[in-house]
């Protein structure tokens, strides 16, 4: 996976061959926060998108993924992006997934 992030949007594109394929925009101001692991073995965030359902991704670049949307949002929103962090081994549990956005669910931490 590749993600790309703009001013406007963060991109996940995935690797098919040689070629790399949307899979999804998301628009920055729908971001509704952002959960981290607290866990040192744990390198997984959540980006939390309260009208569509939530995206998980584990990666070594976790804080720099999350420096960079903080900065695309508050240029956007002008305000600070909600970071929450969960001292757990995986964000499974504060995931909000398809299935649970058709319930009314969301896991986002504190709601």
């Amino acid at each position: 996976s590749v993600i790309v992030i703009t001013s406007a949007r963060l991109y996940n594109f995935k690797e098919k061959g040689s070629k790399k394929v949307l899979k999804r925009a998301i628009p920055i101001a729908a971001i509704g926060g952002v959960t981290k692991s607290l866990n040192k073995k744990c390198n997984e965030l959540v980006i939390h998108v309260p009208e569509q359902y939530d995206y998980r991704y584990q990666t070594d670049k976790r804080d720099e993924i999350i420096q960079s949307l903080k900065m695309a949002y508050i240029s956007m929103m002008k305000e600070n992006l909600p970071i929450y962090g969960i001292d757990a081994k995986d964000l499974k549990h504060y995931t909000t997934t398809e299935k649970d956005k058709y319930k009314g669910k969301s896991r986002i931490p504190g709601k």
